[in-house]
């Protein structure tokens, strides 16, 4: 499978996940993953939460920022890479004075308890 991001319109989410101001997406559902990607403006936020029966791995393309790694906020830059586990909590903070932009991949699946 091929996306093409550049012909998917940026959807304006405000309060993202309870986040500041508004952030931007692209978004492709296939049903089994949701893959983003995400224009954070300066002083917006992603909100805190928490993945349950899901994950969230987060590439950063441009830009600067914070992550919100469980209790442990975290620098980030273009050509970082930031992994929430099933079960985490996190956060994404731009306040820099630019446009931060990544590119995010969540699995649409749970566990099966045993």
């Amino acid at each position: 499978m091929v996306l093409d991001y550049q012909n998917v319109e940026w959807t304006k989410a405000e309060h993202f996940k309870g986040g500041e101001n508004f952030i931007w997406l692209k978004v492709q559902d296939d049903g089994q993953n949701k893959i983003v990607l995400m224009k954070i403006p300066t002083g917006s936020t992603v909100g805190y939460h928490k993945h349950e029966g899901s994950c969230e791995t987060m590439y950063f393309l441009e830009g600067t920022g914070e992550v919100m790694d469980g209790e442990e906020l975290i620098p980030v830059h273009a050509g970082m890479m930031h992994y929430c586990a099933e079960g985490c909590a996190h956060q994404v903070i731009n306040n820099s004075g630019k446009d931060l932009i990544l590119f995010a991949v969540i699995p649409n699946f749970e566990f099966k308890k045993a």
